[in-house]
């Protein structure tokens, strides 16, 4: 099984690759030949011309609005377009995305969006899970962290029911240092249509003020962020 692996950092890649090229079974006869690309430009250029793997693993890069530099904006705007690519012209490969988010909104419309074949959460992905992730996808399994099959199952209640997809992508944005004038770049709305949500999320939330950063703490203290 050929695999692309397209990942910015050299000791996450290095150790899917060993985990993957060194996975042997005595019950499996599954090799793994893996590359590595950590440049984004460069991984969609060459997979646009050619689909030569059997599985990509792709980065979802991570970084808050504000602590994002013009390349780290470009990294985003090819983490969504190389995956993008391989589910619309390569239907029979197979998708892995890795990242270090931890929103559970933004995890979850990762996961409805792409439906990919394994995904890895940073945080908490240990030598014996990716040994499993091998075995997994070595008989053609999918493979998701234990935080993932966490926040797909979740259900919250009656109230938070109210909060839709709109209102969750303000929230996430908020999180990440974006200011309210700038939310239209992200959110389908105008300024005043932002705020007059911003002030239904308030009310929601029980909160006496519509600031953003007492959103944001709430929803993180209810569990919806």
């Amino acid at each position: 099984m050929k695999v692309l692996i397209v990942e910015i950092v050299p000791f996450i890649s290095e150790t899917i690759r060993d985990i993957l090229k060194y996975f042997r079974d005595d019950n499996i006869n599954a090799r793994f030949k893996v590359s590595v690309e950590n440049d984004f430009e460069i991984a969609y250029s060459n997979v646009k011309r050619e689909n030569l793997y059997d599985y990509y693993f792709i980065n979802f890069y991570s970084n808050s609005y504000q602590a994002m530099t013009f390349k780290e904006k470009s990294i985003i705007t090819y983490d969504e377009k190389l995956a993008l690519w391989i589910r619309k012209h390569y239907p029979e490969a197979k998708l892995g995305i890795i990242t270090g988010i931890t929103s559970k909104y933004r995890l979850v419309e990762i996961f409805k969006k792409f439906n990919p074949d394994v995904f890895l959460i940073k945080q908490e992905t240990w030598l014996a899970d990716l040994s499993k992730m091998a075995f997994d996808i070595s008989l053609g399994r999918k493979y998701f962290s234990p935080m993932l099959k966490n926040i797909i199952s979740m259900k919250f209640d009656t109230d938070y029911g109210r909060i839709d997809h709109l209102d969750m992508r303000i929230v996430y944005h908020l999180s990440n240092g974006c200011p309210t004038n700038q939310l239209p770049e992200f959110v389908p709305l105008t300024i005043s249509g932002i705020e007059k949500r911003k002030r239904k999320l308030a009310k929601l939330f029980g909160l006496s003020t519509s600031k953003s950063f007492e959103i944001v703490r709430a929803a993180r203290n209810r569990g919806v962020l």
